[in-house]
């Protein structure tokens, strides 16, 4: 919750905060970068946290592989979006990296979902 509130904010006053920091010309050119990132960066601190869990019920092997699926498939999506034509013609590169960093974070917190939802039901069908 305290995470979504933090989120929330960043992502409301990205433009003014870029521009505290960075300056008019930054601000205008890395807003929408910098709430690609923030949405990326959300689902990469609830991964944390489901990771926690699982490893906190016994499942620490799961909760590595998912880290290094998540990894491989961040590495794999940021990697070849410098590769797609569109990249360097339609949108600006950092913003390409940034959405496919995100998609990877936001697929992979999925994918740890899925897996401590099969933890909550196998613990509860063993009760």
């Amino acid at each position: 919750l305290l995470l979504g509130l933090f989120s929330a904010n960043l992502f409301s006053f990205a433009d003014v905060l870029l521009r505290m920091t960075y300056g008019a010309t930054v601000a205008t050119n890395g807003t929408t970068t910098l709430r690609i990132l923030l949405l990326g960066q959300g689902a990469f601190t609830m991964m944390g946290l489901f990771g926690t869990v699982l490893s906190a019920v016994g499942k620490e092997r799961t909760s590595v592989r998912l880290n290094a699926m998540a990894l491989l498939l961040m590495v794999l999506l940021a990697g070849s979006a410098v590769r797609l034509p569109f990249a360097m013609y339609n949108l600006e590169l950092v913003e390409v990296v940034a959405a496919a960093g995100s998609l990877a974070l936001v697929l992979s917190l999925f994918v740890f979902s899925r897996a401590l939802m099969g933890e909550v039901k196998e613990k509860r069908a063993g009760e």
